[in-house]
């Protein structure tokens, strides 16, 4: 990607559209799937749309991806939790940051601060799975079961 910024006049945030690319190019995922989980997530984007951005952010993330392939083992990551007003109604925002600043995951919903919990929960089992050794202290703030 060239110093300009390759997202400008991209309806969605930066890291919405990379975490779709990300999935699509690491998983074996259809356009579809990858709508469905970002739906999962409080957004709303057309199965088209993925489409064209693997087709221009693709080529470049895989590129840098094979250039800085780091494994999971031992990374630090934390949630952030937010809660913001988006269409007129409030919503809890929670982003799961490994110890970098990039984005890992994240979720947008309407629920109470308990379905987060839940949420946390299970990323620490996937990223366990992923060769985590030990999952890291979580910071103050942060939400935990």
């Amino acid at each position: 990607m060239s110093r300009r910024n390759p997202f400008k006049r991209h309806r969605f945030p930066r890291e919405v559209i990379l975490l779709a690319v990300r999935w699509y190019c690491r998983y074996p995922l259809s356009h579809r799937d990858v709508r469905d989980m970002l739906a999962e997530r409080g957004v709303a984007v057309d199965a088209s749309t993925v489409h064209r951005w693997v087709r221009k952010f693709g080529p470049e993330i895989r590129k840098r991806a094979q250039a800085r392939h780091r494994s999971w083992r031992g990374l630090q990551w934390h949630v952030d939790e937010t809660y913001l007003r988006v269409g007129g109604g409030w919503r809890y925002l929670w982003r799961a940051v490994d110890q970098f600043g990039q984005l890992i995951d994240f979720r947008l919903t309407a629920l109470t601060p308990s379905y987060a919990g839940k949420w946390v929960t299970g990323f620490e089992k996937a990223a366990y799975r992923g060769g985590c050794q030990s999952l890291p202290e979580l910071p103050e703030g942060t939400i935990r079961l």
